[in-house]
């Protein structure tokens, strides 16, 4: 109780919370597997991240997700769609990010990049939510015939 207490005064004392978090931002007693990874520009500000690409190489679908509940600026691109439907299956994030970056998701057919990386979350969310309200058109029908599989074409029909 009495740490509990002493974390809380810490936690509010604004002076003492800044120089933590300023300390955080510059500790350069981070701990590298290489000598030579141990540079300034190797870390990067939480606040700073806005790539869809680089989010999904690195695997950080909780600061995505994180981002998306809280409406912040996100760079999307064709080569980081097509990286978060090769590696994306969790339907909550992909609800998200279809709910707040529809428009830029229109760059691409969403059934046809989740039929070519078998996302079967992806194509599950898009057939039964979202295309009962559109309809899938025969050129997608044709993409999922020459690039995908039989058990896609099957999810699809």
């Amino acid at each position: 109780n009495e740490f509990n207490d002493l974390f809380w005064k810490v936690f509010h004392n604004e002076l003492i919370f800044k120089t933590i978090i300023k300390f955080l931002e510059n500790n350069t007693m981070v701990h590298f597997n290489s000598f030579e990874k141990c540079y300034i520009g190797n870390r990067i500000k939480w606040s700073n991240i806005k790539s869809l690409q680089w989010m999904v190489e690195n695997k950080q679908f909780a600061l995505l997700k994180d981002k998306l509940q809280s409406n912040q600026y996100i760079h999307i691109n064709h080569i980081g769609i097509n990286k978060f439907f090769q590696d994306c299956n969790d339907q909550q994030i992909i609800h998200l990010l279809y709910e707040k970056h529809r428009s830029q998701l229109g760059m691409v057919n969403l059934l046809e990049v989740a039929s070519k990386y078998q996302n079967f979350t992806a194509l599950n969310y898009f057939l039964n939510i979202i295309i009962p309200k559109l309809s899938v058109f025969s050129q997608t029908l044709e993409f999922v015939i020459k690039y995908s599989t039989a058990k896609v074409l099957d999810f699809i029909l």
